[in-house]
């Protein structure tokens, strides 16, 4: 346990910079600016809908993903590029400890990141339902443990791991799964919307993932990311 308490420790430490810090702010600043602006909308708009519509696209489309790729890419992605992954193997430590100390570092900072603003933006937006802000936390948080997963493997397969992890979000979850609908079922975006949308309650439900499907996806993602990270790890030979 104390191994893996120093690298968790070790990886949380190298999480947040000014720029990682910037980005956050900018994007709950425009979250919480956009909910505002909905908020103020005419009455006879239906507030809830339109709040979850929103957050689905700006939230749960780039913030989520976008920071967790910013700081799961690099946990493990920058000592791989400067070389001094090699100390790791040195301490000795299990390869699947730091595959999982390294997603859970960027989880821990990702999820209060993304859900807090989320969260926020959406109780504002909605008029004050607590149901729909809710829903929108729970949803980001569970594409934060996916993503941070997904993007933990990135930064130990690719090289500019934020240049194909860019790529990922814009081209895949955003436009192939909205071009061809089945693609759906292999999106992490597509789960966590489903879940906001089933938990809030709002609009029509019907060709959606369950709440457990929707929670299993996103559970079995992750872990299976960080299955995948320690196979890297084995692989690779580091000098």
């Amino acid at each position: 346990m104390s191994k893996f308490q120093g690298l968790f420790k070790l990886f949380s430490r190298h999480q947040m910079t000014t720029g990682r810090l910037v980005l956050i702010g900018g994007f709950a600043f425009v979250l919480l600016s956009a909910a505002l602006a909905i908020n103020r909308s005419p009455e006879d708009l239906d507030r809830s809908r339109s709040a979850l519509d929103f957050l689905e696209g700006m939230g749960l489309g780039l913030a989520v993903p976008i920071i967790a790729l910013v700081l799961a890419s690099s946990t493990l992605g920058d000592l791989v590029e400067d070389e001094t992954l090699v100390y790791l193997w040195h301490r000795p430590s299990p390869r699947w400890m730091i595959a999982l100390s390294a997603w859970l570092s960027s989880t821990a900072v990702t999820v209060p990141a993304t859900v807090i603003p989320l969260g926020l933006s959406a109780l504002l937006a909605s008029g004050g339902s607590v149901r729909v802000a809710v829903a929108v936390a729970a949803a980001s948080t569970l594409a934060a443990v996916a993503y941070c997963g997904l993007f933990t493997l990135a930064g130990v397969m690719v090289r500019k791991p934020l240049v194909w992890g860019l790529l990922y979000v814009f081209i895949w979850e955003t436009l192939l799964t909205a071009l061809f609908g089945g693609l759906g079922r292999l999106s992490i975006r597509s789960y966590a919307a489903a879940l906001s949308n089933r938990l809030a309650g709002v609009g029509p439900l019907q060709g959606l993932h369950s709440v457990p499907a929707s929670i299993i996806a996103c559970l079995l993602i992750g872990l299976g990311c960080v299955g995948l990270t320690t196979w890297r790890l084995n692989k690779m030979d580091i000098a």
